[in-house]
C-alpha cells in the first residue's frame, strides 16, 4: 500500500503527492499556531474534502483520488 488511503492522482498516477483539505483544532502560541500542541490533535476530513496532487495540480474532491478497484467495489454494492 503505498499510502494509508490507498489513493493515487487520477492524471499523473502518484500516490505521494496529495494534499486533502482539512479541520484541524490549533494551538495560539507566541510564534503563531501549532497543531501538535493542541489537545484535539486530529485531522477532519470526508470523501467530499477538497484535495489536490502536487506534482500535476490535478484538483478534485478526495473520493476522486480513489483506486479503480476500490471504487468498482463501491459502485457494485450501491
Amino acid at each position: 500500500m503505498p499510502n494509508f488511503l490507498n489513493i493515487h492522482c487520477l492524471k499523473c498516477r502518484t500516490d505521494i503527492q496529495i494534499d486533502i483539505a482539512a479541520t484541524v483544532l490549533l494551538r495560539v502560541t507566541e510564534n503563531g499556531t501549532d497543531a501538535d500542541e493542541s489537545k484535539g490533535g486530529h485531522h477532519d476530513y470526508t470523501p467530499r474534502s477538497d484535495a489536490t496532487c502536487n506534482a500535476c495540480d490535478y484538483y478534485g474532491r478526495l473520493q476522486d483520488f480513489e483506486q479503480e478497484e476500490e471504487a468498482e467495489i463501491a459502485e457494485a454494492t450501491v
